[in-house]
């Protein structure tokens, strides 16, 4: 009987998406507990904070330029973002989510290899072997 081959890694890319912003646009998003900006290409002004009544209370704000990256701090809600394009060129902005833990479904994978293959690791009993004889 063949041993069960070692699952595929719960790892996978971190979904990211590029939000691209003309020139003097401005944009509202909500980002994800430890999401990371970065900007592409172009100048943006981003102000973080709550949301009321569609605009955002800025608690922080800041000039990121191309190549500048906006880090989490640490923040296990979502955050309101509104970016500002403030350059006279487009702006593009890469927004990357943290990596989602591993599905149900491929925890139960996990458990059932293991499983397996503590099963396949046990000695096998033979009836002798199990009434305690020992054969001559």
């Amino acid at each position: 009987m063949q041993s069960p081959q070692s699952p595929t890694a719960f790892s996978a890319p971190p979904p990211s998406y590029t939000l691209p912003l003309g020139a003097g646009q401005h944009r509202l998003t909500c980002l994800p507990p430890g999401a990371t900006l970065q900007v592409l290409q172009g100048s943006v002004d981003v102000a973080t904070g709550p949301l009321v009544y569609g605009q955002v209370l800025s608690t922080r704000r800041q000039a990121l330029h191309a190549g500048d990256m906006l880090q989490p701090d640490g923040q296990e809600t979502a955050t309101w973002v509104h970016l500002r394009n403030v350059g006279t060129a487009p702006a593009r902005v890469l927004c990357t989510e943290p990596a989602k833990g591993p599905s149900a479904a491929a925890w139960l994978r996990q458990i059932w290899w293991n499983i397996q293959r503590w099963g396949n690791a046990l000695p096998r009993r033979t009836a002798a072997s199990s009434l305690g004889r020992t054969q001559a």
